[in-house]
């Protein structure tokens, strides 16, 4: 009796193990739902911002020459906007983000899964992304480099394009999201820290910067001086205008408060740019700070009529 029951026991083992393995695998779970990226500023909305940063503009020529921390801004805004290898950054951003993309997809090609940042080597590239004036080595700020971006996807869409594939694996990377949190804003930072880890010659980013070398004739001590140039000009509009300390060179600076006359506040690229809504003649949202680099660096290759 015993052994017939063993004999039972046995059988059933058997039977239950072929069964699973015989068993059709699970379907696989479906791809997670790639976020929407958030609209890029509309044409009227970048119309607006170039007419604010043109009237700022033509109160800097006439009255910025009279004022000792405002005269340096004019020339500031033409070497970051019209030096001849300003397009060539432009570029070399551009391939950067693309070249991020790219390896991001060939790795989850290849692992079958998502990496996270750290894991993809991402974050550890973005280590790379630094200034260095005498013995101090200088980060020029989250907030900064936030608009950097904006400022080179607005003058390269296709970088934008190349940044919303890597939404898909991170969604803090939504570039125009309305109230974009700190966590988006430091991955944000990242990527520019990334580039710019790249125009100091990362090996990393080795078949980018060899390719833009070759083709452009240039260097890449130049492109990062470039670089270097709007980074100063950020910090410098901040210091200028909304808090009276230069943070890379952490030192005071006498705030503008009066121009021709009139206050600053009432001036509405201003307003904007440190953070406040501007309501006259009628409330508007408050352009994104990218936006205003963007519209401020496009005056400043204007001529003045």
């Amino acid at each position: 009796m015993m052994q017939n029951l063993t004999n039972a026991k046995e059988f059933l083992e058997k039977y239950v193990a072929s069964a699973t393995s015989t068993q059709p695998a699970p379907p696989p779970k479906p791809p997670p739902v790639s976020p929407r990226p958030s609209p890029s500023p509309s044409p009227l909305r970048i119309a607006d911002a170039r007419e604010l940063a043109l009237k700022f503009k033509v109160y800097l020529e006439l009255f910025g020459s009279k004022t000792s921390s405002a005269c340096n801004l004019l020339p500031m805004m033409r070497d970051a906007a019209n030096s001849n290898l300003f397009e060539v950054l432009m570029d070399f951003a551009q391939r950067c983000v693309e070249f991020l993309a790219a390896e991001n997809e060939r790795w989850i090609q290849e692992n079958g899964r998502q990496p996270s940042w750290e894991a993809i080597g991402f974050k550890q590239l973005s280590f790379d992304g630094f200034d260095v004036q005498g013995l101090r080595i200088i980060d020029y700020g989250n907030k900064e480099y936030e608009a950097i971006l904006e400022l080179f996807a607005l003058h390269r869409p296709e970088l934008w394009k190349a940044l919303i594939r890597l939404q898909k694996s991170w969604p803090t990377l939504d570039l125009w999201a309305k109230t974009p949190s700190q966590a988006a804003t430091e991955r944000k930072a990242d990527v520019v820290e990334m580039i710019m880890g790249a125009l100091r010659g990362n090996s990393f980013f080795e078949p980018v910067w060899r390719q833009v070398i070759d083709e452009a004739d240039c260097r890449l001590p130049k492109l990062f001086i470039q670089f270097v140039r709007i980074c100063k000009l950020v910090q410098y509009l901040d210091a200028l205008l909304c808090t009276g300390y230069l943070k890379h060179k952490k030192e005071p600076l006498k705030q503008l408060h009066v121009l021709g006359g009139i206050r600053i506040k009432q001036l509405d690229f201003c307003c904007e740019w440190c953070g406040e809504q501007v309501t006259e003649p009628y409330p508007r949202a408050r352009a994104r700070k990218g936006l205003l680099l963007y519209a401020l660096l496009n005056s400043a290759t204007l001529a003045r009529p």
